[in-house]
């Protein structure tokens, strides 16, 4: 123990044996020092031995370090300097706040000429005036029995329309939520890739190729349906609807909506049930490839969606599924979150790659988080 636990240790038992003790313990160490220690030292080191230790040093620095401060700081140039720079804050505040000002009243009178419907006007085609809209028309394909537009999480919706033979081959229809735009007329947001174009062999990905029509002598209306699969799909529940746009513009010719987007959850929480909604789930986030999908869920779903050709399938567990990609990883992640409110990073997903394995992990993750 130190000598200062030992004066701590008199002061609280109020002792003078311990007291006495602790002035003993100083005295002894202070010898210790004079008569052992420094001589020791002396011998090793010589004249290198330094007379001030670290701590103290330290200390002298940084005293140093204040009092010369303390000194610039009365300095009349160091005054003069702070005057100026004081004096330059005031201005540019002054400026700052007459700006702010200014810019506040220009959004108030010109804030509509920067709205997002005023920038996607050079989008917007004005040889729409000739055509006749009624001529455009499109209807959803239910799969429903009951003929209700709604549709399954990744299941595929599709879509027929009809449009004037002289229509133009760039036109093509997009998928967005209701209320999404404020004008039926225009749409005025990104699709974020929920498009598929009315004549897909015109379009080199998002850039149209040009008119390459076929003459249809005698004909008046053309027709013709579209797909929404896959990553044209939204992986996200809700109400949608699909509007048909004019020549690669943004001009509406055509909507269509309310559509339902809905995923099945379990009525009661145990394994079987779980089960049973993860093998719809995985079949549709895996678009249904017999490749892919594990033997138990090719089994549970119509014979359209399996071939007979299984040899290419690794013989293991019934419930084992492959992937092609990542992004079908995050497909099963996110219809996992809606159909059961629990959130898995993809990884999660591709080690397991079970139907069972993920079943048990989402049991496990419910008692967890409801405990």
């Amino acid at each position: 123990m130190s000598g200062a636990a030992f004066f701590g240790l008199a002061l609280i038992s109020g002792s003078k044996l311990v007291f006495t003790l602790a002035v003993i313990s100083q005295l002894s160490h202070w010898w210790f020092l004079s008569n052992v220690e420094n001589p020791h030292m002396q011998k090793l080191y010589g004249d290198s031995l330094r007379k001030e230790a670290g701590l103290t040093k330290t200390i002298k620095n940084v005293a140093l370090k204040n009092q010369a401060l303390r000194n610039s700081v009365n300095n009349p140039q160091v005054q003069q300097f702070a005057q100026s720079v004081g004096s330059a804050a005031e201005v540019v505040e002054s400026f700052l706040t007459k700006s702010i000002k200014d810019g506040e009243d220009f959004l108030q009178t010109h804030g509509q000429l920067l709205s997002f419907e005023h920038l996607v006007l050079p989008l917007v085609t004005n040889s729409i005036g000739d055509l006749d809209m009624t001529k455009y028309e499109m209807a959803v394909v239910p799969t429903n029995p009951d003929g209700e537009l709604r549709f399954h999480l990744g299941e595929p919706i599709v879509v027929k329309w009809r449009a004037p033979t002289s229509h133009s081959r760039r036109d093509w229809i997009g998928l967005y939520r209701v209320g999404a735009n404020k004008s039926s007329n225009v749409t005025n947001t990104n699709s974020m890739g929920l498009w598929t174009p009315v004549h897909d062999e015109e379009w080199d990905g998002d850039v149209p190729l040009g008119e390459h029509r076929t003459s249809r002598p005698g004909k008046d209306m053309d027709c013709g349906e579209v797909v929404f699969k896959r990553d044209t799909l939204p992986w996200q529940t809700g109400k949608y609807e699909i509007r048909y746009h004019h020549e690669g513009k943004y001009n509406v010719m055509s909507c269509v909506g309310p559509i339902e987007i809905y995923v099945d959850k379990p009525a009661v929480m145990d394994f079987n049930s779980v089960r049973s909604s993860l093998m719809k789930i995985v079949n549709l986030c895996l678009d249904g490839d017999p490749s892919l999908l594990p033997l138990s869920a090719q089994q549970s779903f119509s014979p359209s969606q399996v071939t007979s050709d299984n040899d290419e399938l690794t013989i293991g567990d019934p419930d084992d599924f492959r992937f092609w990609n990542q992004r079908q990883a995050k497909r099963i992640c996110a219809s996992i979150k809606q159909a059961f409110e629990v959130e898995y990073a993809p990884e999660v997903v591709l080690a397991d790659a079970n139907i069972s394995a993920l079943a048990n992990r989402i049991l496990a993750s419910r008692e967890m988080f409801s405990s």
